[in-house]
C-alpha cells in the first residue's frame, strides 16, 4: 500500500509503498481506547536518508489527505 510521507529535512511530501513498521502493536491508553503504537521507517527519494514516524504522523490512505508539509519536525521524521 503506498503511503504519504514528509520529508522532515526538505519538507515536501513523497509516496512509496516501500516502507516497514518496526514493533508495531495495539494498545489500550489511558481512557481504554485502542491505539496503535510503534515506528514506519521509508526511504525518503527527496534527501536520500531514512526517516522514522510514529502511526498518528501518518495520514490515512484512505482519507485522500497528505501530511502537513509545513509541520516542525525534529529532522528524523517524527518526534
Amino acid at each position: 500500500m503506498e503511503l504519504p510521507f514528509v520529508c522532515p529535512v526538505v519538507g515536501r511530501v513523497f509516496s512509496s509503498s516501500r516502507w516497514e513498521t518496526r514493533d508495531l502493536a495495539v494498545v489500550l491508553d489511558a481512557d481504554g481506547k485502542k491505539c496503535l503504537r510503534g515506528r514506519v521507517r521509508v526511504a525518503c527519494p527527496l534527501c536520500g536518508g531514512w526517516h522514522d514516524f510514529a502511526p498518528e504522523e501518518l495520514a490515512c490512505p484512505l482519507a485522500g489527505a497528505v501530511p502537513d508539509a509545513g509541520e516542525d519536525r525534529n529532522g528524523k521524521g517524527g518526534a
